[in-house]
């Protein structure tokens, strides 16, 4: 199989969810829509069907919890553990700098 053969095959086990979701409850409140979500991460269709299913859950979670949903603060808490990791690299630079130019100084 040639190049656009692998292409196709790739394509082949892509599996798109389309889950219909209802949002609101009683008379007159109630819409609904379509999300599609289209998964390319394995060559598995079934592997790519459980990734799509996990990746709705956690955008419908989401939406319907906002910033109280367990995904924004993991996201917040990686950030936030990503700016100290930044930060003490920051120090211990200036700190090696500053040894730096005591040695120098001392040469003299």
């Amino acid at each position: 199989m040639g190049a656009a053969g692998a292409a196709l095959a790739d394509r082949a086990v892509c599996k798109a969810a389309r889950p219909h979701i209802r949002i609101g409850t009683g008379r007159g409140t109630c819409r609904c829509f379509w999300e599609l979500l289209e998964c390319h991460q394995t060559r598995s269709v079934e592997l790519n069907r459980q990734r799509a299913r996990e990746i709705l859950q956690q955008k419908v979670d989401l939406f319907y919890k906002g910033e109280n949903s367990d995904i924004f603060k993991e996201k917040r808490a990686a950030e936030k553990k990503k700016q100290e990791k930044k930060k003490r690299a920051k120090e211990n630079l200036e700190k090696k700098r500053h040894i730096k130019e005591m040695q120098e100084s001392d040469a003299k």
